[in-house]
């Protein structure tokens, strides 16, 4: 009762909320527009982070995954059965002889694990998370133990576990064959003492079978019909007065084929004693099964949440160590601090780290121009406040939480309406702020708001604007509210704020008064004569993009045009996939600047650079065919070159310090001619004798 009063008193995460951070409610209906949180499926630490689990039991994992930073080798372990078949298949009393060993397996496991402990000691603290998981609070780690290996002796007493799966059908002869079919359903399931009538009278009457069978295989061939479930000859050489015709399981006659009656008899006693020994299978593991529910149910699920919950504190300390995450430590006051906060779904490397600090009470407004990462903070910041709340690592440098935090409110503003409800997109707004005023606690619950107001018009949204952020205020809520509004909130906003600004994916202070929203439109390609008319509306400057970037890209595309033999460039849009299956040089057009590489599968490499987000997933790709991998890397150094000279903007240009070795046709020119003059084709015809001489022009250099 003590434990239920706790969970009450913390708040599980909404729905809405966890959708937009990439955890899906339901694994099999997930929105691949928001990148999920957890890489790796496991169903145990979707369900840890959407309940709502005490503080004991919050404590417990962020003990189990400091425990595991500085683990140098951890348990291999099996994702276990899942406990919810586990008990309604035993409750119905269904449980298959394979079910029985994976939980025997399970239960190895976990009781390996309790053997194997001491240099860890992560099992006290999971058995203390399993109290709550379960509700099952009379076991520690040697109670269970001993229960476990119960279970595991009733089991081997009653299953055969050494099980053959190296049969082939196919390499047996016509009879063997027969009895394989017929004796699947109970061999190797259990033991044959426990059915011994059953498996004696099997025995018996297979061997009447083969006496029968042999009397008249000189007559014949005998043949194996699986369809019919009868063994019979086929191309007889002679007729033979005690030969009949088998009947098919419709009880007609069978053309072409041939039986002995006592060949027939025998084969009808065969097929009712392998009847009768399933059945009596069957209901040995209907018994086994029931008298694991009523009896030992408690330790079957106890193991199998051990090794469930250990796996997946175990999985999520690899993957976050792999990505350079951080294991939060409790603030001493109750101030939120991440340093170095980046997107959940990139890697370090890949992105602007920012310093994200919220004290209690304290509601900070974020503005800045279109896509320059508002929505993106929210959801960083959303997504490790909920790692941090459920003891595990979040997507930081470092991070201090207070503990009185378990939950975070996430309303985005890529919701639409819902017509199926009579909501329009704005009434689905304020459903959300009626909840957020509903739901949310000051003390422990974050909430990040984005973009209040965006269905009606913007005097009276920022008079809402104005009103939640005084209502926050009042009741000393802790969160980020992004807006664009601000010109119009400032005026009427009465309390302190302090003030927020994206540039670029860079958290700054301050305002941004201007959200450039006439170079989000040209980046998304709207014609011309609109941006233009739009920045005379607007009393702008018309922006000229056709003469700057247009002509980069033709640059740029000439550029490498230049490398491939035929002139010829293919484009590849965000909505399309390329089918090629050799190598190739490309380049993205990732608007302010161009990325250039090179690669054997095109199609995985735009994935992985379609995941980084923002220009990466609207970014237009050109490519040319190369003929093997050392020349698309050749060309990819060239290009680079090419490009920084004529003072081209590009992401990256590390590979054009590579180092080429020159074919010998260029004779002792240096590096800088042979990319002035070496034309590509030269290249290409040129390739193989590069490549022959690679070896010994790098002997020669070393």
């Amino acid at each position: 009762t003590q434990l239920r009063f706790q969970r009450l008193a913390r708040a599980p995460v909404l729905a809405q909320t966890a959708r937009e951070i990439g955890i899906p409610i339901h694994t099999k209906n997930y929105d691949v527009e928001v990148p999920p949180l957890l890489e790796y499926n496991c169903d145990w630490l979707r369900r840890w982070l959407l309940s709502a689990p005490s503080q004991q039991a919050t404590n417990c994992m962020r003990q189990v995954q400091e425990k595991l930073e500085h683990a140098t080798t951890v348990p291999k372990l099996s994702r276990p059965p899942s406990r919810r078949k586990m008990v309604r298949l035993l409750a119905d009393g269904e449980a298959s002889a394979n079910l029985m060993r994976e939980i025997v397996r399970t239960i190895h496991e976990a009781t390996t694990l309790i053997d194997h402990d001491q240099d860890l000691n992560i099992v006290p603290d999971l058995i203390r998370i399993l109290n709550e998981d379960t509700s099952i609070t009379h076991f520690d780690a040697k109670t269970l133990q001993i229960a476990a290996l119960t279970v595991k002796e009733i089991i081997h007493d009653a299953v055969v576990f050494t099980v053959r799966n190296d049969i082939d059908l196919e390499k047996m002869n016509e009879i063997d064959q027969f009895f394989a079919k017929n004796e699947h359903l109970f061999r190797d399931t259990v033991h044959e003492s426990i059915i011994a009538d059953e498996w004696n009278n099997v025995k018996d009457t297979a061997h009447k079978v083969r006496t029968a069978a042999a009397e008249i295989a000189d007559f014949g061939e005998l043949s194996f019909d699986s369809l019919n479930n009868l063994v019979a000859l086929k191309n007889i050489k002679k007729m033979h007065e005690q030969l009949v015709a088998p009947l098919d399981r419709y009880r007609r006659p069978l053309t072409k084929r041939w039986t002995s009656e006592r060949l027939d008899a025998a084969i009808g006693e065969y097929v009712k004693a392998c009847d009768k020994c399933a059945t009596a299978a069957r209901k040995a593991l209907r018994e086994l099964a029931r008298h694991l529910y009523y009896v030992h149910l408690d330790a079957i699920l106890c193991a199998a949440g051990l090794v469930e919950a250990a796996k997946a504190a175990i999985e999520h300390a690899r993957y976050a160590s792999r990505r350079g995450w951080c294991l939060p430590k409790i603030a001493s006051d109750n101030n939120l601090i991440f340093k170095g906060l980046v997107p959940y779904w990139l890697e370090m490397g890949q992105c602007i780290p920012n310093d994200v600090s919220l004290n209690y009470g304290q509601s900070a407004i974020l503005t800045g121009p279109n896509q320059a990462g508002k929505s993106t903070l929210l959801r960083s910041v959303g997504a490790a406040t909920l790692l941090a709340a459920r003891g595990l690592r979040c997507p930081a440098r470092s991070a201090l939480f207070p503990q009185s935090l378990d939950s975070v409110f996430l309303r985005a503003a890529s919701r639409g309406d819902a017509p199926s409800f009579g909501k329009s997109a704005f009434a689905r707004e304020m459903d959300d702020v009626a909840l957020l005023f509903r739901e949310c606690r000051a003390d422990s619950t974050v909430i990040l708001v984005d973009e209040i107001g965006k269905g009606t018009s913007p005097t009276e949204a920022a008079a809402l604007g104005a009103a939640i952020l005084a209502e926050f205020s009042d009741r000393n809520f802790r969160g980020i509210f992004a807006t664009h509004l601000h010109r119009e909130i400032a005026p009427i906003l009465d309390s302190d704020h302090p003030r927020w600004q994206m540039q670029d994916y860079n958290l700054v202070s301050g305002v941004c008064a201007d959200s450039l929203a006439l170079q989000c439109a040209q980046q998304a390609g709207v014609p011309e004569k609109i941006i233009h008319r739009a920045s005379c509306l607007l009393g702008k400057q018309p922006i000229d993009s056709s003469s700057k970037k247009s002509d980069l890209l033709s640059v740029v595309k000439n550029e490498l045009a230049l490398f491939s033999s035929d002139r010829r460039v293919f484009s590849v849009s965000p909505c399309q996939e390329p089918l090629l299956f050799n190598s190739c040089l490309y380049v993205l057009n990732l608007g302010d600047c161009f990325y250039v590489g090179e690669s054997d599968d095109l199609a995985t490499r735009l994935q992985k650079h379609r995941k980084k987000g923002s220009v990466w997933c609207t970014a237009d790709a050109y490519f040319i065919t190369v003929n093997d991998k050392s020349l698309a890397r050749r060309y990819e150094t060239l290009l680079l070159r090419r490009l920084i000279e004529m003072g081209i903007p590009l992401e990256s240009t590390a590979d054009a310090n590579r180092r080429l070795i020159p074919s010998p046709q260029s004779s002792s020119s240096s590096l800088d001619n042979l990319l002035m003059h070496t034309t590509p084709c030269d290249v290409e015809n040129d390739s193989t004798t590069t490549t022959s001489s690679f070896h010994s022009s790098s002997s020669t250099s070393s």
